[in-house]
């Protein structure tokens, strides 16, 4: 009797703890972005709940600190992709009319102010996002407390609205840990 009042306690106080847990949820196979474009994820992931104060979507495997796969879609004219409380603190801004070069200055621009200093960008070629002429781009900066970080995505505009797909991880072993899975998954992209 004893042990099965303290194996239920344990049940309980386990269903408590969890339930304060961030709800992530495992995505395997196509996603779909937002109904704008479709990709395909050949390991399994774990999704992030979404920032309702974004229109960006991230996923981890092995923890968002380790590494982030993050998609944009229909990114509209006059948005950003970083929130802040700060009022005071300028952010940049998609406009329709950026040429592709300007769109990766955005992107580079808005991973700095949202966290990875001296973000600078390399290997700006061109390459299809699905059906779109797209730009594909890696990424080189480090976190406040000077951890090195890589990264790689690919950018298009469609009908002046900005899909997006960034991969960032540390430099040391886990940005190369997944990068086969990333570029299959950049290379999968179809557009719905």
């Amino acid at each position: 009797m004893i042990f099965f009042i303290r194996k239920s306690l344990l049940t309980v106080l386990l269903l408590v703890a969890m339930s304060g847990c961030v709800g992530l949820m495992p995505v395997k196979g196509p996603l779909d972005v937002d109904g704008a474009y479709r990709i395909t994820l050949g390991e399994t992931w774990s999704a992030y709940p979404r920032d309702s104060r974004t229109k960006l979507r991230n996923l981890t495997i092995d923890g968002e600190a380790l590494n982030s796969l993050t998609f944009a879609a229909s990114l509209e004219d006059g948005h950003t992709l970083i929130r802040t409380y700060d009022r005071q603190r300028l952010l940049p801004v998609y406009r329709s009319d950026m040429s592709q070069t300007e769109v990766v200055e955005f992107i580079r621009d808005s991973l700095s102010v949202g966290g990875m200093a001296d973000a600078t960008i390399t290997s700006l070629r061109p390459e299809p996002f699905g059906a779109l002429e797209g730009v594909r781009f890696d990424v080189k900066g480090a976190t406040q407390r000077g951890l090195n970080m890589s990264g790689t995505g690919k950018a298009a505009i469609e009908d002046g609205k900005l899909h997006l797909i960034i991969y960032t991880a540390p430099t040391e072993y886990y940005f190369g840990l997944h990068e086969y899975e990333v570029n299959e998954i950049l290379a999968s992209i179809e557009l719905l």
